[in-house]
């Protein structure tokens, strides 16, 4: 335990740092670190294990030394990740306009919101450690013989199969103690029924994946307000602007295929988006919400947002609300618009088609934008917040961003008050669903995609770009 422990923290203090050097800096120490840790993790870390413990004199510093050398790696992507995604936060923005250094931003404001996801698989770490030393005791690489350890325990009762007792013993020691580890993970169990018998939630899902394989899969309550319908494992829910991830896959596939470059105007194949100053906006700047478009100024009829050809029009018609490229504003309602429209004219398919061909069929996930009619009946309800926390603006009120909230949402943008209908991410019917256990098998594939904008394809590699 003592091992499994100082090999976990120290792993775990270096994976964090190299994760947030990553993620804060970006750039060309993102670039750089990141094919390192590529190619070192393609080394087949088991057989140089055994190599180098048959070289070096086995002991309980040289052991810890040795696995490190592969340990720490486990939590830098996940650090990283939440890194990119806070450094754009406005608050981080803010800090740095006030002159605050970087450290102080990094350990005040970022570190300790990445901790959060963090502290839950540092129980999984744990366990891989024990069992790590274990394996390598029992196969005589390592600790010194006679060393009080898990695997010397097994390595006896393999010599001594006349006393079973040493055995079993082992067995149990090891069996019991994974347990209680993995048990520590059970809080997040517990906060997760808490939101039902505490919090007044009527139904949800959570999972939680580990390099790909989950490691926390739970669901629970109704599917339905009137709370009739149990909650499935395939209970499909509205995932909001997650959709936007999705939107900028399907971008990068269709610059992986050469069908469009980043830098590109979008007018060169949209025409129609030139109108009103658009002119030479690029398909760079419409996925990195710095397009200018987060809203439309024009009254709308109710229910546009459901009406692809109407909103086109709109944005088409829309001026910049400030210059491309110069300013970030988070495009809430227009993002899926915009890009879809791209992905429409230069692939020849819809948004949702592209998604189910490209990306969902070939990974085997339940990812739908737009619902099939059999598939209704899996989908949860969602309850809106009954009262609404948005004031109407005061006379001559001027906002610097845009503020929305849901069915009807207000889009506020400078003096623009704009009514806004869900969906989100813009397509017929509205919804980008899916099931909680599909996001590990669509999401670990952004790594390749949000190394800049964020895009990075295959074959492709750009200096230009924000990390988002």
């Amino acid at each position: 335990m003592l091992f499994g422990f100082t090999l976990t923290v120290v792993s775990s203090v270096i994976g964090v740092a190299a994760g947030a050097g990553q993620g804060f800096y970006g750039g060309l120490t993102d670039r750089v670190v990141q094919r390192f840790i590529e190619i070192w993790t393609s080394i087949p870390s088991l057989y140089l294990l055994l190599i180098i413990s048959s070289v070096l004199v086995p002991g309980f510093f040289v052991l810890l030394g040795i696995l490190l050398l592969f340990s720490w790696v486990s939590l830098v992507g996940l650090v990283r990740a939440e890194f990119l995604r806070g450094r754009n936060f406005e608050y981080i923005q803010a800090a740095r306009a006030l002159g605050v250094s970087n450290p102080v931003i990094i350990f005040r404001h970022l570190l300790p919101n990445a901790m959060v996801a963090t502290m839950t698989f540092l129980p999984f770490i744990l366990s891989s450690s024990v069992m790590t030393l274990t394996a390598l005791d029992f196969l005589g690489f390592g600790l010194p013989p006679g060393s009080p350890s898990l695997g010397e325990m097994l390595q006896q009762g393999k010599a001594n199969v006349q006393a079973p007792w040493l055995g079993l013993t082992g067995f149990f020691s090891i069996a019991i103690m994974l347990s209680l580890l993995i048990f520590i993970g059970e809080a997040v169990r517990d906060a997760f029924i808490a939101n039902f018998t505490e919090r007044g939630e009527p139904g949800g899902a959570v999972c939680i994946a580990l390099d790909g394989e989950p490691v926390v899969d739970l669901w629970g309550g109704y599917a339905n307000i009137a709370g009739t319908k149990p909650w499935a494992r395939n209970t499909l829910v509205n995932v909001f602007s997650v959709g936007k991830a999705l939107c900028t896959l399907a971008a990068a596939r269709i610059v992986e295929q050469g069908l469009i470059d980043l830098d590109a105007p979008v007018a060169r194949v949209w025409p129609e988006f030139a109108q009103a100053e658009k002119a030479w906006i690029t398909f760079r700047q419409l996925l990195c919400h710095q397009a200018g478009l987060p809203a439309i100024a024009e009254p709308l009829p109710d229910g546009a947002a459901l009406e692809w050809a109407v909103m086109i029009h709109a944005l088409e018609r829309q001026k910049p609300w400030w210059a491309p490229g110069t300013a970030f504003g988070y495009h809430v309602n227009t993002y899926g618009f915009l890009v879809g429209e791209v992905v429409r004219r230069v692939a020849g398919k819809t948004l949702g088609r592209l998604i189910r061909e490209e990306v969902a069929v070939p990974l085997g996930a339940d990812i739908h934008i737009g619902l099939a009619l059999e598939d209704h009946g899996r989908v949860a309800q969602y309850r809106w917040p009954e009262t609404s926390t948005m004031q109407p603006p005061p006379e001559g009120a001027q906002a610097a961003r845009a503020d929305l909230e849901p069915e009807p949402a207000l889009a506020k943008v400078e003096n623009c008050w704009v009514t806004f209908l869900a969906p989100q991410c813009g397509h017929w019917g509205g919804v980008r669903l899916l099931p909680s256990t599909n996001f590990s098998k669509v999401f670990p594939h952004f790594e390749q995609v949000y190394s800049k904008i964020g895009i990075r394809v295959a074959g492709h590699s750009s200096s230009q770009g924000s990390q988002r």
